[in-house]
């Protein structure tokens, strides 16, 4: 999954105060505290987290547009992703990402094996999501848009 994110000023946890840090805090060490909270979890699925950079404006690209954190997760199945992405545990520190993004964007990806882009299956991952687009965030940090991941395509 390639992960980008746009970070808020200052983290807002108006949405989950039980998370909330005594005094304020960046969007970039709310984002941090999610990622710290994340990785157990993550690993424990099989999961790693391959890249983790910052970002900025684009060489190619719309010129107003800027990610602020790049991120490249690797799961080792879509089972596993499933297990990761519906932890409890995980989920009860969601929050942290919440205050600390103002949008975001979660592609996922399958490997060419080979440096070949023939040897993928095209069809993955939109066969496994229903309806598309994928998953998103709004402005405000909210989910938008209505999707289903599941384990055997359609």
């Amino acid at each position: 999954m390639l992960n980008l994110v746009r970070l808020k000023e200052t983290a807002d946890y108006s949405k989950n105060p039980e998370l909330a840090p005594e005094n304020p805090i960046s969007g970039r060490e709310a984002f941090q505290k999610y990622i710290d909270h994340t990785m157990p979890f993550l690993k424990e699925t099989g999961g790693e987290l391959s890249l983790l950079g910052n970002g900025g404006r684009f060489f190619i690209g719309p010129e107003d547009e800027q990610w602020d954190v790049v991120m490249l997760v690797q799961q080792s199945s879509l089972a596993s992703f499933m297990a990761f992405a519906s932890n409890t545990g995980y989920l009860a520190g969601l929050g942290h990402r919440t205050a600390a993004i103002s949008d975001s964007r979660l592609l996922p990806i399958v490997e060419c094996k080979d440096h070949n882009v023939t040897s993928a299956d095209e069809s993955f991952p939109d066969k496994y999501l229903s309806p598309p687009p994928a998953h998103q965030y709004s402005p405000d940090g909210e989910q938008s848009g209505n999707y289903r991941i599941s384990d055997k395509p359609e």
